[in-house]
């Protein structure tokens, strides 16, 4: 009570959308798992994409992130993750792939002198089965990758679904180079 939100220095500008963007009422772009996305993020039209690529060595876990930007409200919005495969048939299964979503949490800002603000900062990775997206907000989803000890090394390909009731789902490619070491 009495604080005030400090929006964050984000792009806020939408790119101009296409009509396939707005019959499907969403956008997903990609993002570097160490950068921000807050509720008000708004992506940059090279940002939008329908493949995800990232790479790791055996016995490793790895992040990849993603973010959805609803075009209008979304209700319901599910993510799932299939099973990698690579040109040799091996597979790391779906069992290796945590999907969480990012929660944003209100963070106090501080400054000399104090001031009363806060801004929304991602904070929490829940594991939900689906998430409410208002429009014209977005929401961060964290994909964390395990890469068994004994896998082959080489490039293994997956979907991603994201799911969204009264508009089908939307594929992304999932990438992964298993490095050799």
């Amino acid at each position: 009570d009495g604080f005030t939100e400090q929006l964050p220095d984000v792009n806020n500008v939408a790119p101009a959308w296409t009509k396939d963007e707005m019959d499907r009422g969403h956008v997903i772009f990609a993002t570097h798992y160490m950068d921000p996305v807050y509720p008000r993020s708004v992506p940059l039209r090279e940002q939008i994409t329908t493949e995800l690529k990232m790479f790791c060595s055996r016995g490793e876990y790895e992040p990849v992130t993603f973010a959805i930007h609803a075009l209008r409200d979304l209700t319901a919005v599910r993510v799932t993750v299939g099973n990698l495969k690579n040109s040799a048939g091996d597979v790391i299964g779906d069992a290796n792939i945590d999907v969480r979503s990012v929660r944003c949490w209100p963070k106090r800002v501080w400054k000399n002198p104090p001031a009363s603000q806060y801004t929304l900062f991602p904070w929490f990775l829940e594991k939900r089965d689906a998430i409410d997206v208002p429009g014209g907000r977005t929401r961060q989803y964290w994909l964390t990758v395990y890469v068994p000890p004994g896998s082959p090394a080489g490039t293994y390909r997956g979907m991603i679904h994201v799911k969204v009731p009264g508009t089908g789902a939307t594929r992304l490619e999932l990438e992964l180079q298993v490095l050799p070491i």
